[in-house]
């Protein structure tokens, strides 16, 4: 319908505006039972799933800082005790070289005192040795340079 020049325009409903408003009504009604009412239920239960894992993260995280922590004391404990335990073997091995190198040192002196007991020995009989030959040897060299020799 076009309007012409000087006609007026009527501002009061005609008897399709009751109509239109049923029709109206009817399709809020529907669209409230089926649209609006299960997508605000959809939306609600996302709120409340995305709430939760939220909770949940964070709970995660807290649980994950707890243990890194409890990790780093470990770890801190684990290093003080290992670097007591390596400054004992130290230590122990310290002293069981000194005491290789006491019984070393010991050993070696009994052995020399040994020896030299031995030297001492040895030389002695090997003395009492010579002494016994000197006065064969002395003959043999007097009937040597005398030319009574014996060959």
């Amino acid at each position: 319908m076009m309007l012409l020049i000087g006609q007026s325009i009527s501002l009061i409903p005609d008897k399709t505006a009751v109509w239109q408003f049923l029709i109206f009504m009817a399709v809020m009604v529907i669209l409230t039972i089926f649209v609006f009412r299960p997508t605000l239920k959809i939306l609600e239960k996302r709120r409340e799933q995305t709430a939760d894992l939220s909770n949940r993260a964070d709970q995660l995280i807290a649980d994950a800082i707890k243990m890194d922590k409890e990790y780093t004391d470990e770890m801190e404990v684990a290093k003080k005790e290992g670097a007591a335990t390596e400054q004992e073997l130290i230590r122990q091995g310290e002293e069981e070289a000194r005491a290789v190198i006491t019984n070393a040192r010991n050993e070696a002196q009994q052995t020399m005192l040994n020896w030299r007991g031995q030297l001492k020995t040895e030389g002695a009989e090997t003395q009492q040795r010579l002494q016994h030959n000197i006065d064969e040897f002395a003959q043999m060299i007097i009937n040597k340079i005398l030319g009574r020799g014996s060959h």
